[in-house]
């Protein structure tokens, strides 16, 4: 898989510092931008490699299992990063998607509201996608999600604690599509039980504000790093 451009390879798809689908279609987007400004393409080539991402956009923190962490907190952050992680593990032929999602503290009813439908609509599409692989090849691997919910309260402030109703809510959508997930209250009860769950084939997933925000520390903690 390359990138080209007047006929020639400039990019090998290693090369590129995201390799989900939506972040290539950025790359593609800004190569294109760069070329339009007749910036030169040894240049460019040279920024797309070496670029890094910012803190906590889709940053792999570990590799057995497979821990992305992501800031994904509205619909089509949340959408797009399940989609590209699920991707991820087809391209590497990994095992189940484990998903640990912070609620929004302090957000109100409508914006967990909606991150849970998006939520929700995700794990339905990637259930169904797995299931017509699998009724379309037989040698395709059968692919669970697993999904845990964490209002963090041993790590918020009181600016960002997840108040009743913006529980409710996220569970009733979830509960409304018939998505399983466990719920605990601390991080470190989340993260705990999703690492001694999740086998070294597997691929896990932190997404969310504020209440995901210490999930690196707490990974560190939890591992003994």
């Amino acid at each position: 898989k390359v990138i080209i451009f007047d006929g020639e390879a400039i990019l090998n798809f290693e090369e590129l510092p995201f390799t989900g689908n939506h972040f290539i279609r950025n790359i593609l987007s800004a190569i294109s931008a760069c070329i339009s400004l007749d910036i030169p393409i040894e240049d460019i080539k040279e920024g797309v490699k070496t670029y890094r991402p910012l803190s906590r956009r889709f940053t792999r923190l570990y590799d057995e299992p497979i821990v992305i962490d992501d800031f994904a907190h509205n619909p089509d952050g949340i959408k797009n990063t399940v989609r590209a992680t699920y991707d991820l593990a087809e391209q590497l032929d990994k095992g189940d998607l484990y998903i640990a999602c912070a609620i929004r503290g302090s957000r109100g009813e409508t914006l967990n509201g909606l991150n849970s439908e998006a939520l929700a609509e995700v794990i339905k599409e990637l259930h169904h996608r797995n299931k017509d692989s699998i009724e379309n090849d037989s040698d395709a691997k059968k692919r669970e999600i697993y999904l845990s919910l964490s209002s963090s309260v041993d790590l918020v402030d009181h600016l960002n604690h997840v108040e009743d109703f913006e529980k409710n809510i996220f569970f009733a959508n979830l509960d409304k599509e018939r998505i399983r997930y466990n719920h605990f209250e601390k991080l470190y009860d989340t993260l705990g039980y999703i690492m001694e769950t999740a086998s070294k084939d597997d691929v896990v997933l932190l997404i969310g504000a504020q209440g995901m925000d210490p999930a690196s520390d707490v990974l560190k903690d939890i591992l003994g790093y």
